[in-house]
């Protein structure tokens, strides 16, 4: 029993620092994504528009 609650003490603060790393790595890596999405949305627009009024050949 008392293996067993020294072998889960560790493991509890192991979790408790990988879940503390993890979350905010993982917040980061979306507003990465949907900034590059946001931009690549933009340009796409930008060149549609610019095809409209005939700015690009």
């Amino acid at each position: 029993m008392m293996r067993a609650v020294l072998t889960f003490i560790p493991m509890s603060i192991f979790a408790v620092v990988a879940l503390d790393v993890a979350v905010p790595a993982l917040v980061l890596l979306v507003c990465v994504v949907s900034t590059g999405v946001a931009a690549s949305v933009a340009a796409w627009g930008a060149r549609g528009m610019a095809t409209m009024r005939g700015d690009r050949a």
